[in-house]
């Protein structure tokens, strides 16, 4: 059901170190390859006011797979940092991103991308 994303905590990913398997932050993993990126939404939960005897709390999750178009390189890297910070999955399209996403997916990211231009009458015949 829908309602199961709301128990699932921030992602984390695999990293070998030293012969040592330790567990790494995502926005860690991010920050060197994208640069300053904001912290995930769901990383504080809000307490809201309520009736006695009930609790209401306020938190955010990820949407899934993200598409990243730019228009150009900068943006489209800016956008699948952001995206990737709030715990999504990402697909570049844009001139030039290949090598970051590249070293993004060497580095354990769920990044995906591919070089050129998507035209906008592509997504119009896009299912699913």
């Amino acid at each position: 059901p829908q309602y199961v994303r709301r128990f699932l905590k921030g992602e984390t990913i695999e990293r070998e170190a030293d012969s040592n398997a330790r567990k790494v932050d995502v926005v860690d993993a991010i920050r060197p390859i994208f640069g300053n990126v904001p912290e995930p939404l769901d990383a504080h939960v809000e307490a809201l006011p309520g009736p006695t005897g009930e609790t209401n709390r306020l938190s955010n999750h990820a949407r899934g797979v993200v598409l990243c178009l730019g228009p150009d390189k900068e943006t489209a890297l800016e956008q699948a940092g952001t995206a990737l910070s709030q715990g999504n999955k990402v697909v570049v399209i844009a001139p030039g991103v290949q090598d970051t996403v590249d070293q993004a997916a060497k580095a354990g990211l769920p990044i995906t991308g591919a070089e050129g231009l998507l035209e906008p009458d592509a997504l119009a015949t896009v299912d699913g």
